[in-house]
């Protein structure tokens, strides 16, 4: 019934399930970790301030965006894309056109590992998702959007329990969240129409973007409106479609998935021009949530999803008419919040770790990996370990580490974690560095 798929994305989820939830927030509240402030020396200042690494430039629009759209699609990896990777042969030929025709980052990077931290990053500028739900007085863009006016909508196709995001979701301050469950009830046929997406991650791609057609259509025009559209359809394993798969389609599932992505997303760009919605007041921002986090077998693609390592790279697009001027050359998650916001013409805060992409030339892709982060520093990649060392000594003074690679692990992918525990070795003594405690002080939110 509904009410047990309700509890199990509530108590049986592997990533964050409800216990583990419970009992997090036991640990934080009553044994909370003990941070200490990383004191800078005179040389450490000099070294942050002469990389601005705290300064947030904004410009004044004379006619900010009225509706504003952030599509957040699924483990989109930019190797997946036929602009980027030209082994795959122009299966992608709706975002190549727009890669082509709008301006875009080609050097942009994931700022989380999954699918929560990610959006946390995108809209609310920091790497710490923790910190970003714990801190009473942290706000996020949904919530300084509706400061102002907007009507903040999230569109998913999947359960709004699943990780309990809609927890998240709520604190980032969305007055609407439409799910699955709504879904459900707008579409009660289509759990018996299509069963193999149904009961895998829900309503598929298409239903989404149908959804926020219909929402903008009924959009009066001078209505403000922030919609975050987080699709699914490319979801490991394999990739899920709603179209049926016909001789002419990859044979890859991921490229299958993503070509069928393609075409869907292609399809929401028409239906907004043919409805004559892609005005000058829309923005349409376009990335992925992170990179596809599995060993597949795809041409021309290189899987480099630690941070330990300089990252792979996702896509980033602004679809706009007229056409907005990205001054970045580089950036990642974090800066997309502080970006909505010079959109809108409010200021950025302190906290925000991002810089607007449209108002800063010099950006700085930064990310956090659970314990470990990371910052990028034009072509310089600077590892920022925050948790335990990862080594242990011998009895002979050697340093030891452990490797863990799927069972079929590919030479190329055993040499790539060989290299990424040498990048460790190397940035083991980094723990003193100025760009580790500004780091480390931003992350956690620590200042004196």
């Amino acid at each position: 019934s509904d009410s047990v798929a309700k509890n199990i994305y509530r108590t049986i989820d592997l990533e964050n399930s409800g216990f583990t939830i419970l009992l997090g927030e036991f640990r934080h509240h009553f044994s909370p970790k003990t941070l200490v402030f990383q004191k800078l020396t005179e040389d450490d200042k000099r070294s942050i301030k002469s990389l601005k690494l705290n300064e947030h430039l904004t410009q004044d629009f004379p006619n900010p965006p009225k509706k504003i759209i952030l599509v957040v699609v699924e483990s989109l990896n930019q190797q997946f894309l036929s602009y980027y990777n030209k082994d795959i042969n122009g299966s992608t030929k709706n975002i190549d056109n727009l890669i082509e025709n709008y301006p875009h980052i080609d050097e942009f990077y994931p700022s989380g590992p999954y699918t929560l931290q990610g959006l946390s990053a995108m809209l609310c500028g920091h790497t710490n998702s923790r910190q970003v739900q714990h801190e009473i007085n942290y706000k996020c863009v949904p919530k300084m959007l509706s400061e102002i006016g907007f009507n903040d909508i999230f569109i998913r196709g999947a359960s709004r329990y699943y990780a309990s995001e809609n927890i998240h979701f709520n604190k980032f301050g969305f007055n609407e969240i439409f799910a699955k469950e709504e879904f459900d009830k707008k579409f009660p046929e289509f759990k018996d129409e299509r069963p193999d997406l149904y009961n895998t991650w829900g309503f598929s791609d298409k239903y989404v973007f149908d959804e926020a057609i219909e929402r903008l259509k009924e959009s009066p025009s001078d209505e403000k409106l922030f919609m975050t559209l987080l699709t699914v359809d490319t979801h490991v394993k394999g990739g899920r479609c709603s179209y049926e798969k016909n001789g002419d389609d990859p044979e890859n599932p991921v490229l299958f998935s993503v070509e069928c992505f393609d075409r869907v997303f292609g399809k929401f760009m028409d239906d907004l021009k043919d409805n004559e919605l892609l005005t000058k007041d829309t923005v349409i921002l376009l990335t992925s949530d992170q990179l596809y986090p599995i060993f597949r077998s795809i041409p021309g693609v290189n899987f480099q999803t630690s941070f330990f390592m300089k990252p792979e790279r996702i896509p980033f697009i602004v679809i706009s008419e007229p056409k907005v001027e990205i001054k970045a050359r580089q950036g990642s998650h974090v800066d997309i919040a502080a970006t909505l916001l010079d959109f809108t013409d409010l200021d950025i805060p302190d906290y925000f770790m991002g810089k607007s992409l449209i108002s800063h030339e010099i950006t700085y892709p930064v990310g956090q990996n659970r314990n470990n982060g990371y910052i990028i520093i034009g072509d310089k990649f600077h590892s920022l370990l925050l948790g335990p060392k990862p080594f242990r000594t011998n009895k002979d003074g050697l340093k030891q580490f452990a490797i863990n690679l799927p069972i079929d692990a590919t030479n190329e992918e055993f040499k790539s974690m060989i290299e990424l525990k040498a990048e460790e070795f190397e940035q083991e003594n980094n723990r003193e560095g100025a760009l580790f405690k500004w780091y480390y002080n931003k992350y956690n939110n620590l200042s004196r």
